[in-house]
């Protein structure tokens, strides 16, 4: 069975009310626009999103963004998509951020604080080299705030952190 975007937004159109933890994977994102109208009102009770596309989409902006805006209570995000995104995504719970399967841009995406506030972050999965990149070797100030909280970095691989690493996220 495939399941599209519209299954997504169809299972969210708020009947599940009480929805606390959503896991999907989608086969694809096909257009632009919904091929029905949902319900797009916030999901306060949704503390868990794991949202997963191997497929490209170039309608990022226009329909998982709108979706990534109605999760504002989220406490864990799990996010594994093909394309890349700028839009600004607010996650005030947000605390637990697992990225450790995306594109490079996605990294950019979520630890820019000019792209995404994540003010609770505590657990951050990411690929070493991809965080390496994105933060400038530990020097760019626009991923700094967003590290400032985390506590746990999981990374791919066993590695001892350098000194460099420990200043950027000094709540390790």
């Amino acid at each position: 069975m495939w399941l599209i975007f519209d299954d997504c937004l169809a299972l969210l159109d708020g009947r599940l009310k009480q929805l606390v933890t959503f896991i999907v994977q989608i086969d694809f994102i096909s257009c632009c626009m919904p091929l029905m109208s949902y319900n797009m009102d916030d999901l306060p009770n949704l503390k868990g999103l794991s949202l997963v596309c191997y497929d490209k989409t170039f309608f990022y902006d226009n329909l998982i963004v709108p979706l990534l805006r109605r999760t504002s209570q989220l406490e864990e995000l799990i996010f594994v998509f093909n394309d890349y995104s700028c839009s600004i995504v607010k996650y005030p719970h947000l605390i637990s951020l697992d990225i450790i399967f995306v594109n490079v841009d996605y990294v950019d995406q979520f630890l820019n604080e000019s792209k995404t506030h994540l003010p609770r972050l505590t657990e951050l999965k990411v690929q070493f080299h991809a965080l390496k990149e994105v933060t400038k070797t530990f020097t760019q100030d626009a991923t700094r705030l967003n590290c400032a909280t985390v506590k746990r970095l999981i990374v791919e691989d066993s590695i001892v952190f350098s000194e460099d690493v420990y200043r950027y996220f000094p709540s390790l």
